[in-house]
């Protein structure tokens, strides 16, 4: 089982803001973008771009885009410290591993297929 998610009071509330969940659900919101999304460092083109622009290179993050949103963890199992949606022309791109499974995953294991 994995480690619970710890939120952030700010990325509590964007969490409810944004997604419309209370506490329990946050934490399993964020738990969930951690093990399923993909990380800034899977991703290219105009979403890597967008991703790297808004990146803060004086403070790192992990960055994960996850079913249409953008979180923001201090650090690879840290807490989520905010969350944004994508914007429009980015949540409907074409799968970025071309085949259609996930829009925002790069399946690697299917490279080594």
């Amino acid at each position: 089982m994995t480690r619970p998610a710890v939120l952030t009071r700010h990325g509590e509330y964007r969490l409810a803001r944004r997604l419309g969940v209370g506490k329990r659900a946050a934490a399993h919101a964020a738990e969930v973008a951690l093990a399923q999304g993909t990380v800034l460092a899977a991703t290219r083109g105009r979403l890597r771009r967008y991703l790297d622009d808004r990146a803060d290179p004086e403070r790192p993050a992990h960055i994960v885009v996850h079913c249409g949103h953008v979180y923001v963890f201090a650090l690879e199992q840290g807490p989520l410290i905010t969350l944004w949606p994508l914007p429009g022309h980015l949540r409907q791109m074409k799968s970025v591993n071309g085949h259609g499974a996930h829009p925002y995953r790069i399946a690697d294991e299917e490279a080594d297929l």
